[in-house]
């Protein structure tokens, strides 16, 4: 496939191209990519020129400020020269010792990634509202009810009360932050539910 055929899969499934903004989240998408089976040459990400030369941009509207181009890149080089068409950021993966698996280089969006097969990596965003709302999942219904309790009580007395949240970076059940779902939870949960109060905050925000 080519980039833009990558970045609308990503939308289709329910996320968009990664973004990286970081050494740790670049660290994170080399270790994807170099743990079988997937073990690609390089991939699509989200990086792209938007109004010219050295305009990078991701696809999330995110700043950007980190990079780590491989050495030489970006060079926007094509075969044959074509100014201007390598203007999409790919990342190579399995390929240790050289290139450095990890970095980055400049991609033609018009030509399928034959290398990589058109391999991509979505991002998805955190998506949980409220922390407490887990009734009603992947996103919750907005409220905190009777539902929200008899679900943490489920969850508290389940025997597996470390079950995680797939929408959310912590514990589903832990609506205390205490580090385990337990019947503090429940407690919790039945006085929100009735206190007539605030929603407890979004665990997705630090």
């Amino acid at each position: 496939m080519t980039w833009g055929q990558c970045r609308d899969s990503a939308v289709a499934l329910g996320g968009y191209l990664a973004s990286i903004l970081s050494q740790e989240e670049n660290d994170f998408v080399k270790q994807l990519l170099n743990t079988a089976p997937v073990q690609v040459l390089f991939c699509n990400i989200g990086g792209h020129e938007r109004n010219g030369e050295n305009d990078w941009q991701w696809v999330s509207g995110e700043p950007w400020g980190y990079f780590n181009w491989n050495t030489g890149e970006p060079n926007n080089l094509c075969s044959p020269p074509n100014p201007g068409c390598e203007n999409i950021v790919q990342m190579y993966g399995h390929t240790d010792p050289v290139p450095p698996s990890g970095t980055w280089v400049d991609g033609d969006s018009l030509t399928p990634d034959q290398a990589g097969v058109g391999s991509f990596v979505v991002e998805y965003n955190c998506d949980c509202p409220h922390q407490g709302d887990i009734a009603s999942r992947p996103t919750g219904d907005g409220v905190i009810d009777v539902f929200d309790v008899i679900e943490e009580i489920g969850i508290a007395f389940s025997g597996s009360p470390d079950i995680q949240d797939p929408n959310c970076p912590k514990t589903r059940g832990d609506v205390d932050n205490n580090g385990v779902a337990d019947v503090f939870d429940v407690i919790y949960l039945i006085a929100t539910a009735f206190s007539g109060g605030p929603i407890p905050v979004n665990p997705c925000v630090p």
